[in-house]
């Protein structure tokens, strides 16, 4: 742009839509920097942070799509490893890719690689370990206990039944009595001095 060149009012209004947009690409790069994004994610973020319209939105995340900023794919890849890792099961993977407008054929192409025999060996590892903290609560206690927090991580029923019945649960109710005992002793002690 030369000095003395000067703009119509289209010009200069197309120039400044251009400079916007790339200012909220940039911004989105910085957005997706923090973490993966999915496509969902990023027309929310333009559509709270922003006033650009639909076809500017548009065209920003085609840009972030065509330069491998973004991608589906790859960040339902990373959650899946991600939910191997906490194990958690294909329930949670599904609602939360679906929450980020993930298309289906994607989540699903992803779940193909997911190992529910490896992910039973470790669940099966995890939960006899959890079963000793929970020693002192009544075995059917126990197996509630541990069937709501794998059912909150998204774990099928049939793979919380096969874990709950490869764990020797095992109880010693003798310090949950002895706890049940100091209540009753402590409430008699209140009641008691309230009386006198």
């Amino acid at each position: 742009i030369s000095l003395d060149k000067r703009f119509t009012e289209t010009e200069l209004d197309k120039i400044q839509k251009e400079a916007t947009i790339d200012q909220w690409y940039s911004k989105c790069l910085g957005y997706i920097a923090y973490k993966l994004r999915t496509k969902k994610e990023i027309w929310t973020y333009l559509s709270t942070k922003s006033d650009l319209d639909d076809k500017e939105k548009n065209k920003i995340i085609s840009k972030l799509l065509k330069n491998n900023y973004l991608n589906d794919l790859e960040y339902a890849k990373c959650y899946l490893e991600d939910c191997k890792n906490k194990n958690r099961g294909k329930r949670y993977f599904i609602n939360h890719l679906q929450s980020l407008g993930v298309d289906q054929t994607i989540i699903y192409q992803v779940l193909l690689e997911f190992d529910e025999e490896a992910m039973l060996e470790n669940l099966i590892v995890k939960y006899q370990k959890e079963e000793l903290r929970l020693i002192n609560y009544p075995i059917i206690i126990q197996k509630h206990k541990l069937t709501e927090k794998m059912a909150r991580n998204g774990i099928s029923m049939d793979t919380i039944n096969r874990v709950i019945s490869n764990i020797n649960f095992s109880e010693d109710l003798s310090v949950s009595f002895i706890k049940d005992v100091e209540k009753i002793k402590s409430k008699t002690n209140d009641v008691s001095k309230q009386t006198a």
